[in-house]
């Protein structure tokens, strides 16, 4: 639902990065087909692969707070400029 509201509002959704040899999905990026200069990550402190792969990519923590269930969400975030020199 969300995805179709992104189509909806924004004109565009997530995209996929796939390995043309296996066709594995491999992560989804922004900085070619948007105009946005910086791109965050939000996921639950818990999750340790999501974060892995955002540090992964370059990008730092942010911040972190607690949603409405009190779970605590960490965010992470790039900017174009970090990309392009990474």
């Amino acid at each position: 639902m969300r995805n179709i509201e992104r189509y909806r509002v924004l004109g565009f959704g997530l995209w996929a990065v796939c390995l043309k040899e296996t066709g594995e999905m491999i992560g989804d990026w922004t900085f070619d087909n948007t105009p946005f200069n910086i791109v965050y990550s939000y996921m639950k402190n818990t999750n340790e692969p999501s974060y892995k792969t955002a540090v992964s990519y370059g990008c730092k923590q942010v911040d972190e707070y607690k949603n409405d269930v009190n779970e605590i969400i960490k965010v992470f975030a790039i900017t174009r400029g970090e990309w392009i020199n990474r």
